[in-house]
Order: C-alpha cells, then sequence, then structure tokens
C-alpha cells in the first residue's frame, strides 16, 4: 500500500502536538509496512532545518 501524508508544518522533529501526532502516525505507518511519501509545508514562522530530518523523512 502507499500513502500520501499531506502536513500543514513539518512533522519532524516531533516538537509540538501536531507535530507528534504526524510523526508518530508516520512511524506507525512504515513500522506496518506501509510506503509513506510525506509533503509537508515549512513556513518561516515555523522553519525547521531540514538537518534535523530523520533519515525516514529523507
Amino acid at each position: 500500500m502507499k500513502v500520501l501524508q499531506i502536513c500543514n508544518k513539518m512533522p519532524n522533529p516531533p516538537i509540538d502536538g501536531g507535530a507528534q501526532v504526524m510523526h508518530f502516525t508516520t512511524q506507525g505507518l512504515l513500522a506496518n509496512g506501509i510506503n509513506v511519501k510525506t509533503l509537508a509545508i515549512n513556513p518561516t514562522r515555523n522553519l525547521i532545518s531540514l538537518d534535523l530530518l530523520s533519515a525516514d523523512y529523507m
């Protein structure tokens, strides 16, 4: 199964409740063998450096 996850902010690192839900949903899908692609907006007010992303999101 393939899943496209669309996020209104970066899910990793999970620094707040919304990011935690998106991150743990992604991790749960990956743990069950589902192919996940994540499309996330990285707004300037919550800018996350791409160096902080785990390998699962690359």
